[in-house]
């Protein structure tokens, strides 16, 4: 996820991305025209601000512009996409269409949020943007590629061996960063398979599970006097302060702070 800008009028010639991106306006309106190999060249459009553009990977597009733009630019590999289509062969990955100034609520949504991740981080780290990252592309699937018959996602939760490898790994690695790949293997399947299991078994999506477990260890840690709030939130996997506290206030009801002086009244 990267921001871009560009200042008045400007064009690209034709070339292709390896990976597909999601482009979602967030500067003022401006005049553009997009074209690619495979479709009709489109007319000169005005872009509104939350509007987005898809450009499929591999396909060859060109583009010209007649202001300044600013965007949030998402780029995933085609592989996270065949996970979500379910595709096991190469052959048959989802093949998104190219859009051209599209409103799509949900799609500028999880853009923002992932920008906002980016520059302001989150409690639950990178287990919170590799949800993001899975709704958009489940959801670019569904709107965005041509209709083919994919498998249903298993349903129910996880079996009880595989959730039992996953809870432990959690427990043992609380102190530092978890990555929805890192739960993923201890479940041995997929990324995309294992957090709809994950939460059909818990009610929770991963990242609040793991963070659920980081307040429950704090609360035990604050017992101990002799560690500092900052050592408590570092023992639990925090990256900043901040975050320990607001996450431990909205869970709790009360800051760490007010949680360690009524224990010790």
């Amino acid at each position: 996820m990267e921001g871009a800008r560009a200042i008045g009028a400007g064009d690209l010639p034709e070339g292709s991305l390896q990976g597909h991106l999601v482009v979602v306006s967030v500067g003022g309106p401006t005049r553009a025209e997009m074209s690619w190999s495979s479709e009709p060249p489109s007319s000169e459009q005005v872009v509104a601000p939350g509007n987005f553009t898809l450009l499929p990977a591999a396909m060859p597009y060109s583009s010209r512009w007649r202001d300044g733009w600013a965007a949030i630019m998402v780029e995933m590999a085609p592989g996270m996409l065949a996970e979500v289509g379910g595709a096991e062969d190469p052959g048959e990955r989802p093949q998104l269409r190219p859009v051209f100034n599209r409103e799509d609520p949900f799609v500028a949504h999880v853009a923002e949020a992932l920008r906002d991740l980016v520059r302001e981080g989150h409690p639950a780290g990178s287990l919170y943007g590799e949800m993001l990252g899975i709704a958009l592309a489940e959801h670019l699937v569904k709107r965005y590629a041509p209709a083919v018959t994919r498998p249903r996602a298993p349903r129910g939760g996880l079996p009880t061996g595989r959730m039992r490898r996953v809870t432990e790994y959690v427990a043992a690695h609380l102190d530092r960063e978890i990555s929805l790949r890192d739960l993923a293997l201890q479940a041995e399947m997929s990324v995309f398979h294992f957090a709809r299991m994950f939460k059909q078994g818990t009610g929770l999506p991963p990242h609040q599970y793991v963070l659920r477990r980081r307040i429950e260890r704090a609360r035990s840690l604050l017992a101990d006097l002799e560690l500092t709030i900052g050592d408590v939130a570092i023992r639990c996997g925090f990256a900043h302060p901040s975050h320990f506290s607001d996450s431990f206030h909205r869970l709790q009801g009360v800051t760490p702070t007010e949680y360690r002086q009524r224990i010790q009244q």
